[in-house]
């Protein structure tokens, strides 16, 4: 496009034959660099970070929230190193993330309305029951 790129070449030749260098060829071969503004990457990456944080049983355990986190980072820097996206694709899917995050998460847990209860922890009514009928 004009505007919006949705295609460069930033990848170089890949001239070794080692395991890591016939990866990288794979990689390539399967994800094509077009579609790269904004990052999609990006935007799952932060998305699932960002999800994370805002549920309520995995904000109990933060070690597996900053896990997500530093895995979400690895994807965005990942994409930059093999030149599958230049800054500002990744950029533009941080902004994307953050616009469909802030009103997404904007209601804190608190004002959300409970959910039902699991039907195993609901009350079995029996069959015979005058309430049954």
């Amino acid at each position: 496009g004009l505007l919006v790129p949705n295609g460069q070449d930033l990848r170089p030749q890949i001239e070794g034959g080692d395991f890591l260098s016939q990866v990288v060829v794979q990689l390539y071969r399967i994800d094509t660099n077009t579609n790269v503004f904004p990052s999609v990457h990006v935007v799952g990456a932060v998305g699932a970070a960002l999800a994370a944080w805002n549920c309520p049983r995995l904000r109990r355990r933060p070690a597996v929230c900053w896990s997500i986190v530093v895995l979400a980072a690895a994807i965005c820097l990942s994409t930059l190193f093999l030149k599958q996206h230049t800054v500002l694709d990744v950029a533009g899917g941080l902004v994307l993330s953050t616009l469909v995050a802030v009103p997404l998460y904007r209601r804190s847990p608190a004002s959300v309305p409970k959910r039902a209860a699991p039907m195993s922890r609901r009350r079995n009514v029996s069959k015979t029951s005058p309430d049954a009928n």
